[in-house]
């Protein structure tokens, strides 16, 4: 991730052609994107801890199984909307699946 946005800004020496840059090459959209991903999945464990604490072995397998319960049916829904994804949509996904699980 550091390399990518160091490579984007040491190879353009304003802000926007770096932004520009990074958005819209490949690579860095799927660096950026796992970076995005892994940030999500750290916030996900941190409110788990922050709100239930510590929770026992089959209260982790309760909520495991109703979060691969509620990723299908948002990626079932995602279909339904395939033409009109941008980052709000699914930043708005995201959200929907914290909320459900």
């Amino acid at each position: 991730f550091a390399l990518s946005v160091w490579h984007a800004f040491h190879t353009r020496k304003q802000f926007f052609p770096a932004t520009i840059f990074l958005t819209t090459n490949k690579i860095n959209v799927v660096v950026l994107s796992n970076v995005a991903f892994m940030m999500t999945i750290s916030f996900a464990k941190l409110m788990r801890r922050i709100f239930l604490g510590d929770i026992s072995a089959q209260e982790i397998t309760e909520i495991e199984r109703k979060g691969k319960i509620a990723v299908m049916e948002t990626c079932l829904a995602l279909t339904t909307f395939r033409e009109e994804i941008n980052i709000r949509m699914v930043v708005l996904f995201t959200l929907l699946l914290f909320v459900k699980i």
